[in-house]
């Protein structure tokens, strides 16, 4: 489309939603489309102003806590800041009742780095009447407005005897100014036991540390030193993997805490025959799928799902001696387009998955990825990209030593007989 259409196809849009008469899924696509190809000024009046969102019902704060997602999402990667009465049309949302609405707005006044809103920002980072969510996008908020005084703060919400969900929070944006702090703050958090270790909050925990450079190795050797719980080590473990992504380092230390050998022997076609035969005899099927989900293997697979690799039929395509090899030795074989893609932008971001390729991005220069835990892809402009690198099969070796041998056998057994005729 030229830009003549384009402009012609955007003015089109906007008097639609002037006219009043599409429904609200109508309107929440064409704003969508306006957001995603408008200038500063569009971004302003059909996402960031209340009055789009008004109607004889009322305000529909739910619809405009889903367009203020969208435009977080279209700031970001356009790097736009409009030009315009920011902290006007800012303010009246960040005291909004609706909590998304709230967080949405305190999100994007750091961002754009709006000073006029810092007193409020503070404010709602410091309440103990707001949920823990609006609260966060405040710690964040604080962070992106590089306020000098956030760190002693975080640092004083990330400590005992603050709820678990809220120190979480703190130690997320605390990663990104003061990663040490941070991963002593989380291993702290996490050696209070599993009681303490909700599977969210920790995913969400190693996904702020494993988005920041060096930060799965800072969190690494403060859970070094943490004495985890080996019931504790299992629930982390299993955060981790849910996060979809990769990192060897944490995964030995979580594993060392669950006393496994972490040491995967060395490649021998005898003893693989071995283990698929005795999976046979002995694996038990359902034990297998229900360690399979415990896992948190479905984060990156499906079984009878949309999410790639599926595995719904992997019985029949592979015997039981690749599964095993597969398990055991995941970066031997990794299939055509499930090499694992780790991109550092220039905002100090790392991003994973796997890299998919269109025209477009083939020309331009782009980095266009596949999240692990999902079909969402991420363009990723090649003069944001610091670093591109490639990470191997986004499943560890060693997996497989958190295992007993019969949970190894009972796995493999239920594998090997998915999409098989019972």
């Amino acid at each position: 489309m030229n830009e003549s259409g384009g402009n012609d196809v955007l003015e089109g849009l906007k008097k639609l939603l002037d006219s009043k008469v599409l429904s609200s899924e109508a309107r929440s696509a064409a704003i969508s489309a306006i957001l995603a190809v408008g200038d500063g000024e569009d971004l302003l009046e059909y996402g960031l102003d209340a009055l789009q969102f008004k109607a004889s019902s009322g305000y529909d704060a739910a619809a405009h806590a889903k367009t203020l997602s969208q435009l977080i999402e279209v700031v970001r990667f356009r790097k736009l800041r409009p030009e315009g009465d920011l902290a006007r049309l800012l303010s009246p949302l960040l005291t909004q009742s609706h909590s998304q609405v709230q967080a949405n707005a305190l999100t994007l006044a750091g961002i754009w780095q709006v000073s006029e809103t810092e007193q409020r920002v503070f404010a709602a980072a410091s309440s103990d009447q707001l949920p823990v969510q609006v609260r966060a996008a405040a710690f964040g908020a604080l962070v992106d407005m590089q306020e000098p005084s956030c760190r002693d703060l975080l640092g004083a919400y990330a400590e005992a005897p603050n709820p678990p969900a809220l120190r979480a929070a703190a130690v997320r944006s605390l990663v990104e100014v003061d990663a040490d702090a941070a991963a002593r703050h989380a291993a702290d958090l996490f050696a209070r036991g599993p009681s303490e270790v909700q599977l969210s909050n920790a995913s969400a925990v190693f996904l702020a540390f494993l988005n920041h450079p060096g930060g799965g190795e800072a969190l690494a050797s403060a859970l070094q030193t943490a004495r985890l719980e080996p019931a504790t080590a299992k629930q982390l473990v299993r955060a981790l993997f849910s996060t979809g992504r990769s990192d060897k380092i944490l995964f030995d230390v979580l594993s060392q805490s669950l006393g496994a050998r972490t040491k995967t022997p060395d490649f021998n076609a005898a003893y693989v025959q071995q283990v698929a035969a005795d999976a046979r005899k002995q694996g038990n099927a359902n034990e297998g799928s229900l360690l399979f989900n415990s896992l948190a293997c479905t984060s990156c697979h499906k079984v009878g799902g949309a999410t790639a690799p599926d595995l719904t039929a992997i019985g029949t395509t592979l015997s039981a001696e690749r599964i095993v090899e597969e398990l055991l030795w995941p970066n031997r074989q990794i299939k055509e387009g499930y090499t694992v893609v780790q991109v550092l932008t220039d905002s100090g971001k790392i991003h994973q998955g796997y890299e998919r390729h269109t025209k477009a991005s083939q020309a331009s220069g782009d980095v266009l990825i596949q999240k692990l835990d999902s079909q969402e892809t991420l363009l990723i402009k090649r003069e944001n990209i610091e670093e591109t690198q490639t990470a191997g099969s986004p499943m560890p070796t060693g997996l497989t030593s958190v295992l007993t041998q019969t949970q190894l056998l009972d796995l493999i057994r239920y594998l090997s007989e998915l999409g098989q005729l019972k």
